[in-house]
């Protein structure tokens, strides 16, 4: 690179027709500038400004968040290095970058563990909620089974065993009665005891009370069920139709829960992947390679005490600050600022003296 001693004499008419014509160096560029007579000492000018390369490439701390604004540089190559594309340029502390990193991939681990888990409960839910309708049917199926068969008494296998057991008691008590009677007449001529009298009209009043059981129990039978407890059996079906109904939409609403469970536990687990991918790129971004091949030059970033110092290593450097820059050719530009006053001091092909700052 050219010393600027050695380009002031020769680029000294370009450098000013550049800031004449281009007007970089006024501080108002877009207004023309009036032509018009110059006083004696027109081709004595002082403009402050500095020259840079025109195809400088500038490398910045570039950063993903705005949570460590600031860091510091652990190492830089030297100054004036020539590097080629993807060379290594400068390193900041990762110490915070690296928690940060650690921290969100604990996090998205935790995400991940709770997603999972989420998704085991909705399977759960989803499988109590299939046993509850698979079961319904079966659970009601005994209560409606109970009330078609009191309505559809007497059943033929019930009535033919009651009038088997009315013929059977009318059969034992015709025996008894016979039985009783021969024993009257026996006792009646003296041959036999009164304890046999007594024994033969019990058999035969009992005898007499099985039948009229018996009979009773066939009218109950041909009667058919008790209407109170059809209606009994029948409200007893409409609860267990109400308990199964609550028990399904019970499951389906915790099924309901679980598949909220769940998508909140996926945008929390995206959301930490997310920072994960983030805090990742940002320990990546604590390292910058050359972006080109050329010449490494510092550059000057403000210190805490307000003031300007070049780069190095341990100096702080802010996300937007410009840490160096890689000159890859000989193209230079001068930039300057003049009032419009300076600048109409100046004619025309008349030498000039300017002063680099």
């Amino acid at each position: 690179m050219r010393r600027w001693r050695d380009i002031a004499g020769p680029a000294l008419a370009a450098i000013m027709a550049a800031a004449w014509t281009a007007g970089c160096g006024s501080e108002e560029p877009d207004r023309p500038v009036a032509a018009g007579p110059r006083p004696p000492d027109a081709a004595v000018v002082t403009i402050p400004g500095q020259l840079e390369a025109a195809d400088a490439v500038g490398v910045t701390r570039r950063s993903q968040t705005w949570e460590n604004t600031e860091l510091a540089i652990e190492k830089i190559v030297p100054e004036g290095s020539r590097v080629q594309e993807g060379d290594f340029l400068c390193q900041f502390d990762s110490t915070q970058t690296s928690r940060a990193e650690e921290a969100a991939r604990n996090e998205a681990r935790n995400k991940e563990l709770a997603l999972k888990s989420a998704e085991a409960q909705l399977a759960a839910q989803r499988g109590e909620l299939e046993a509850a309708r698979q079961s319904a049917p079966a659970d009601l199926a005994s209560y409606r089974l109970a009330v078609q068969k009191l309505k559809n008494l007497p059943e033929p296998v019930d009535l033919t065993a009651a009038e088997t057991e009315v013929k059977k008691a009318q059969a034992i008590l015709e025996e008894a009665q016979k039985r009783c009677e021969a024993v009257e007449a026996l006792a009646g001529r003296g041959l036999a005891s009164e304890q046999a009298l007594i024994e033969a009209r019990f058999g035969r009043d009992v005898a007499r009370a099985d039948l009229e059981w018996a009979q009773s129990r066939l009218e109950e039978v041909r009667a058919g069920a008790d209407p109170l407890e059809i209606a009994v059996a029948e409200a007893e079906e409409k609860i267990a139709q109400v308990a199964s109904r609550l028990e399904i939409k019970r499951a389906e609403v915790s099924v309901a829960e679980a598949e909220i469970d769940v998508e909140w536990a996926k945008a929390e687990h995206e959301i930490a992947t997310k920072k994960l991918e983030t805090a990742s790129r940002e320990v990546e971004l604590s390292s910058r390679y050359a972006p080109t091949g050329g010449l490494v030059v510092y550059e000057k970033v403000m210190n805490p005490g307000g003031k300007y110092e070049k780069v190095g290593t341990g100096i702080t450097v802010f996300i937007t600050d410009r840490v160096l820059s890689i000159i890859s050719g000989e193209k230079f530009r001068f930039r300057g600022k003049a009032s419009e006053a300076a600048l109409s001091r100046i004619g025309v092909g008349l030498p000039a003296s300017v002063t680099l700052e």
